[in-house]
C-alpha cells in the first residue's frame, strides 16, 4: 500500500510538472513567446470590454496557465466565424469555447477535458412563449455563422420534418437584436448565453431545448 501511494504521488507530481511547464519545450529563462488567442463575445465564457479588455471564464483559465511562464497572451478579438478562419490559416494559435466535431478535428488539436457543458435553445419574444418546434414551420429562424448550436437546430428540425427559413448572423447579439426588432421569429443560442442576455433584449427562452454538448 505504501508503494502504491508513493507511485500515486509521483504521478501527480509528474502531471503537475507537465501542466505547469512552459510549452514548446522552452527553458524558463528562454525568450518569451506570444500566444495568439482568438476571442469573441460569449458571456460568461468570454467578454470584450469597450476598451478591448478581455475577461471571462476561458481568459481566466488561460491567464492562470501562463501566469508564471515566459509566454504572454495576445488576444485577437472578432466574431466566432472569424476566429475559426484565423485558426485554419494559422493566424492564431488557440481558439476558445470550441465544441468538438469531426470536421474541426481535422485541423484542430483539442484538449482532453471539457471546460463546460452546454445545450442549444430557441429564444423568442414573450408573445410566443408557448412555441414548440412544430410551430416554427415556415418561420424565420436566426442562427450564428458556423455555430454548433445552429447545426444542432437544423438536425433537430429535420428529424421533426420542420422546414424553416434560415438567416445567418455574425454574433448571437445580432440574432437577439434582430429577434427583438421583429425581423425574425426565433433565434438559436447556447442556453448559458441566452440566460445571461435574453432579458436585456426583451426576449425569453422557449421550451425547445436540445443537443447537449461540451466546449473545450
Amino acid at each position: 500500500m505504501i508503494i502504491k501511494c508513493a507511485k500515486s504521488r509521483l504521478l501527480v507530481l509528474c502531471l503537475f510538472l507537465v501542466f505547469t511547464s512552459p510549452v514548446h519545450g522552452e527553458r524558463p529563462d528562454g525568450p518569451s513567446k506570444d500566444i495568439r488567442v482568438g476571442v469573441f463575445p460569449f458571456s460568461p465564457f468570454s467578454r470584450i470590454g469597450g476598451d478591448g479588455e478581455v475577461s471571462g471564464l476561458f481568459p481566466d483559465i488561460l491567464n492562470e496557465i501562463y501566469r508564471e511562464g515566459n509566454h504572454s497572451i495576445d488576444y485577437v478579438s472578432g466574431t466566432w466565424s472569424e476566429g475559426l478562419e484565423r485558426l485554419e490559416k494559422g493566424e492564431i494559435d488557440l481558439m476558445i469555447c470550441v465544441a468538438y466535431t469531426e470536421e474541426r478535428d481535422r485541423y484542430m488539436d483539442f484538449n482532453m477535458e471539457p471546460v463546460a457543458e452546454l445545450w442549444s435553445q430557441v429564444f423568442v419574444r414573450p408573445e410566443n412563449k408557448s412555441v414548440n418546434i412544430n410551430d416554427l414551420e415556415g418561420r424565420t429562424v436566426g442562427l450564428m455563422e458556423r455555430d454548433i448550436n445552429g447545426e444542432h437546430f437544423l438536425e433537430t428540425a429535420a428529424r421533426f420534418g420542420v422546414t424553416c427559413e434560415i438567416r445567418y448572423f455574425p454574433t448571437h447579439d445580432d440574432i437577439f437584436q434582430s429577434l427583438s426588432d421583429g425581423l425574425i421569429d426565433a433565434g438559436v443560442a447556447p442556453q448559458h448565453y441566452g440566460f445571461q442576455n435574453a432579458s436585456s433584449y426583451g426576449l425569453i427562452p422557449s421550451g425547445i431545448i436540445f443537443s447537449p454538448f461540451s466546449i473545450y
